[in-house]
């Protein structure tokens, strides 16, 4: 388990998920403030997947179509959620959503 982390020059952490591809546990490095629209996407393999404490949004479709998705640890300052985020994520059953969030897309929870 890992996740490729960089600091580029403005000191942003970013990271390649392509990488991870096969992995079933995945942290995401801190410093990372959003998880872009359709990161994972589709990912297979994906069980678990802990989100830092810097992320503050989760874009559309970033976990749709991952049917073997079970654990999300959600980040305490995580505010923004897009559309269809979760979508078809069968084995999805539960999440902690933490009181900051202040926006939920359409179809963010369907098919969970």
């Amino acid at each position: 388990m890992g996740v490729c982390a960089s600091s580029p020059a403005d000191g942003a952490a970013t990271w390649d998920p392509k990488a991870h591809a096969y992995e079933a546990i995945i942290v995401v490095p801190d410093g990372v403030t959003s998880i872009p629209a359709g990161t994972f996407r589709g990912h297979q393999s994906l069980h678990k997947i802990t989100l830092p404490n810097s992320v503050t949004t989760i874009g559309d479709l970033a976990f749709h179509g991952c049917p073997n998705l079970q654990v999300v640890v959600m980040p305490p300052a995580l505010a923004t959620i897009g559309d269809g985020a979760f979508d078809k994520c069968p084995l999805l059953s539960a999440l902690d959503l933490p009181k900051t969030v202040t926006s939920i897309g359409s179809s963010a929870f369907c098919a969970m």
